[in-house]
């Protein structure tokens, strides 16, 4: 997750550029993201605040890439893409940090700097409803990914037990498909 950190901030400073920010401007964006992995490497021990740290780096690449992008819709998308690469961390913290997050970037900056985070006018006129309505959107998201994570936790937890009971069982066992042929 970390790699994936300093990627998008080395993609970051490129769409800088090609949105035709200075250089200078680009370094600061990216920076911001690569700030995060910095963090993240420093506290790898301590799984919370690595993971923590990594998340905001992630979540802090998709409000880089909404402000370069001057509140595309579009950009948004990038918050989702990291909301279902976080399932990885398989731990709810990630995602309330989520919610948090987009609520306070789109509400405080769609008020101090509302053509950073939208690109349409009632957005610009209400920021603070829709944060709550993209805030909505990531915790949906969320609770989505956590559910399958969950419900996945749960499988592999029947298939370990499988597992320990063939493998100290002194008896041959076979596996046999449903028509009856000889798996294994």
């Amino acid at each position: 997750m970390l790699w994936l950190v300093c990627a998008n901030a080395a993609g970051l400073f490129a769409f800088a550029l090609i949105q035709g920010y200075t250089v200078a401007h680009g370094l600061v964006e990216g920076g911001a993201v690569a700030a995060f992995a910095v963090v993240g490497v420093a506290w790898r021990r301590d799984r919370r605040i690595g993971s923590s740290a990594v998340s905001l780096g992630l979540l802090t690449a998709s409000a880089v890439a909404v402000h370069l992008s001057h509140g595309a819709i579009e950009a948004h998308f990038h918050f989702f893409v990291m909301i279902a690469v976080l399932t990885l961390y398989e731990d709810w913290l990630p995602f309330l940090l989520a919610v948090g997050y987009v609520l306070l970037h789109h509400g405080v900056g769609g008020v101090v700097m509302p053509e950073s985070v939208y690109d349409h006018s009632d957005a610009k006129a209400h920021p603070w409803k829709w944060a709550l309505i993209h805030a909505g959107f990531v915790a949906a998201a969320g609770a989505a990914n956590v559910l399958a994570w969950r419900l996945h936790e749960e499988t592999r937890g029947h298939l370990r037990q499988l597992a320990t009971i063939v493998e100290s069982s002194e008896d041959a066992i076979l596996s046999v498909s449903a028509e009856g042929t000889l798996r294994s």
